[in-house]
């Protein structure tokens, strides 16, 4: 967790070991991933797909915006956007369990 929060954007396992290994607990990748799974599991952090990597979560209902030309993450409240969510879902005969918001775009500076 430590070094999710330090980097400040999402990483991925790969660069998570990499950066362990500065460290006094090195840990390979399989490693990252089962702790990943964990921590996931208990709402600490969040899969970014758009990125194949992880940020940290910290409980709350998070969607993210990541610019496809920088690769700056954009952090926002997912919260009332669940709800328009479910209800689209509801009426095509589906029960969301897990919604995960994540929009691609360009940010501010590459949009310029």
């Amino acid at each position: 967790m430590a070094v999710l929060r330090q980097a400040g954007r999402p990483l991925g396992a790969y660069e998570i070991a990499a950066r362990s290994r500065a460290t006094a607990t090195p840990l390979a990748a399989n490693q990252v991933y089962r702790i990943l799974d964990r921590l996931a599991a208990r709402g600490d952090v969040r899969r970014v797909a758009l990125l194949s990597a992880y940020m940290a979560a910290g409980g709350e209902r998070l969607g993210v915006a990541v610019c496809r030309r920088c690769g700056a993450v954009a952090r926002f409240d997912s919260a009332p956007w669940e709800a328009a969510i479910a209800a689209i879902c509801n009426t095509a005969g589906f029960s969301p369990s897990a919604p995960t918001i994540e929009v691609s775009g360009l940010c501010a500076e590459c949009a310029d």
